[in-house]
């Protein structure tokens, strides 16, 4: 029987990266590429070379067709199962935790065995945490199994329910002696249980000296211990966290029961419709493709999600560590009662936008009236975006195809992928009130500072930059439209109106 051939629509990929090396050895080419892995293992081809090799001997759209089993469980998606490496065969190949966090090799990872084993924390259970004196600020319990992250203090919060009920610093013995036993027995309405704790609180210091610092697992070779961020994580049988990204490298280490991520790579960026950055779930992906819907996908709403090549699952064991690079999205579920701990520390690439964030507006004054900020803002963003992608405004409008800037069709995704579901953008929503002023001088006076971000977004591999200028452009379009009075609800307007040239579609109309 053929394999079943790629959605339509489907892009093809001229990138090789370890989300390929399963697929290859699902292929004709088995032996040939076992060669090479074999090599890679023993230290005779390092992994640069493996990815080259890989280039140079295969066709990408012939592998494209290679899928798994597993495929028609998540919706027909093809599925690739994570690779697994014993801690020590990296060590013997001279391969580092940063390399696998950066370039060509950040592509999730699962480690066995390794320093995290020698953690006192691989022999928690609930008996023994339930002794421990901790006391864990948010514990969330519900009838469905979903826990989303919700930021209450964003500006377009409503007053949705989310369906859980979340209870305050709830002591060890009330967790494990009390509410698990009670969740696990399933004779209530609330059968599942979701927590996590930041270990550097003090009330979690009884745990915290069960994780401590260990130079191997330092990311990045010259940072300090300090900068990792260490916590813990307790779920009920299939408690879930829905598909969203974080902007720091993870390390996630499996203590007690088992777990799965399913995983999609930052370049799906653009098909799966993250919310905007002033909404409660601010990076999280508003398609609701998870086991509970059947793992359906309602084609008219969100149409470029069957972009989606595949997705990449990775089921942790006690004792096993994953490797997840910043910027990945993961939907994350417990397949047991499940307890974890992982170490985050800020990628390279968020470090770089918290500097372009910590001065946002340049030569904005707070005393300035609204006209004159909108003003600047539109001179200021696509300056930035067009020597951001492509160098210089000529090299932007040549780059793109049909007359459109690639300062519109960054716009443009932009909206379609973050506001047009939720019902904020339309092509013919009313016009945004622009600033009309010439803003004379504004381009000489900006120049230095276009420079200097644009520099600092290209030093970003260009599917981070994309991600990081969509959510730049998100935060100043909120600024833009906050100082005008109005809400983020109308960000979508501003950037389409007044930013773009050619996103509003009104015909022949007047604007």
């Amino acid at each position: 029987m053929p394999p079943p051939q790629p959605h339509k629509g489907r892009r093809k990929t001229d990138r090789w990266t370890g989300r390929r090396w399963n697929e290859a050895f699902s292929s004709g080419w088995s032996l040939a590429v076992a060669a090479v892995v074999a090599a890679l293992a023993f230290g005779t081809l390092d992994p640069m070379q493996f990815a080259r090799w890989i280039e140079q001997h295969y066709h990408v759209e012939e592998l494209s067709q290679v899928t798994t089993p597993l495929a028609a469980q998540y919706g027909g998606l093809a599925t690739v199962p994570v690779c697994r490496v014993q801690w020590n065969d990296l060590v013997a190949n001279g391969t580092t935790l940063f390399e696998l966090f950066s370039g060509k090799l950040a592509e999730p990872l699962i480690i066995v065995g390794g320093p995290a084993t020698l953690w006192p924390a691989k022999r928690w259970t609930p008996a023994r945490l339930f002794k421990t004196p901790a006391v864990y600020p948010s514990v969330k319990t519900a009838n469905v199994p979903r826990f989303r992250y919700w930021d209450s203090t964003k500006p377009m919060t409503d007053p949705t329910d989310l369906g859980w009920n979340d209870h305050i610093n709830v002591s060890a013995e009330d967790l494990f002696g009390s509410m698990l036993p009670h969740i696990t027995a399933r004779d209530n309405s609330e059968r599942f249980l979701y927590a996590f704790s930041d270990l550097d609180l003090p009330e979690m210091r009884h745990l915290r000296k069960d994780v401590r610092p260990l130079a191997p697992l330092n990311i990045h070779p010259d940072t300090s211990d300090s900068e990792q961020r260490r916590f813990i994580w307790i779920g009920s049988e299939n408690a879930s966290t829905p598909f969203h990204y974080d902007t720091s490298h993870n390390l996630y280490f499996q203590v007690y029961g088992t777990k799965t991520f399913f995983l999609l790579p930052p370049r799906e960026y653009t098909n799966v419709y993250v919310y905007p950055v002033s909404h409660p779930a601010d990076r999280q992906v508003q398609v609701p493709w998870e086991p509970s819907d059947g793992w359906h996908v309602d084609a008219e709403r969100f149409p470029l999600f069957f972009n989606v090549e595949s997705v990449q699952v990775a089921t942790l064991a006690p004792g096993e560590m994953l490797v997840l690079p910043a910027m990945w999205f993961h939907y994350v579920q417990a397949s047991s009662l499940s307890i974890s701990v992982n170490l985050w520390q800020l990628s390279s690439e968020a470090k770089t936008f918290a500097t372009i964030l910590a001065d946002a507006v340049p030569l904005w004054q707070k005393s300035w009236p609204p006209d004159k900020t909108l003003v600047l803002l539109q001179h200021f963003l696509p300056s930035v975006i067009a020597k951001a992608l492509y160098g210089t405004i000529d090299q932007c409008q040549e780059g793109t195809l049909g007359g459109t800037t690639c300062v519109d069709s960054l716009i443009r995704d932009l909206l379609e992928q973050h506001y047009e579901p939720l019902h904020l953008w339309t092509a013919h929503t009313h016009k945004f009130p622009c600033s009309t002023s010439v803003g004379k001088g504004l381009d000489v006076a900006l120049a230095d500072s276009v420079s200097d971000v644009a520099k600092k977004f290209r030093s970003m591999s260009i599917q981070y930059r994309r991600i990081f200028l969509a959510v730049w452009l998100m935060h100043l379009g909120d600024f833009a439209v906050s100082e005008t009075g109005a809400s983020p609800r109308d960000t979508a307007r501003f950037l389409g109106s007044c930013v773009c040239t050619t996103c509003l579609d009104y015909g022949d109309e007047q604007l």
